[in-house]
């Protein structure tokens, strides 16, 4: 247990590595949304899924920006886990629509 206590001293350093990962990951994952602004909703990309994809692109990298800087570091890590669960969601009800399309032309 004494090589643990010996390295609390290092654990600013190691929260620090955390949010600049985190961080720079919402940052570069926001960004790439940004192509979105330029789109025009389609039969592949519907208006709503186009809506949720820019809001994104102006969440993720604010959410990163505010994870590496550390302001309200809980906060934003509640907020971006509640954002992260809703794309996971829509996701996964992507994943089910077109398991369904692909049964019913299957079927045909």
């Amino acid at each position: 247990m004494k090589v643990f206590s010996k390295l609390t001293r290092f654990s600013d350093w190691g929260l620090l590595a955390i949010r600049l990962g985190v961080g720079i990951v919402f940052i570069a994952h926001g960004m790439l949304k940004w192509s979105t602004w330029g789109m025009q909703p389609s039969e592949q990309l519907p208006a709503s899924m186009l809506t949720i994809l820019k809001f994104l692109s102006i969440a993720e990298p604010l959410g990163g920006i505010a994870m590496i800087v550390g302001f309200w570091t809980p906060l934003t890590a509640i907020g971006m886990s509640i954002l992260m669960l809703a794309v996971i969601n829509m996701k996964i009800n992507m994943m089910h629509m077109e398991h369904r399309l692909s049964q019913n032309l299957s079927q045909r």
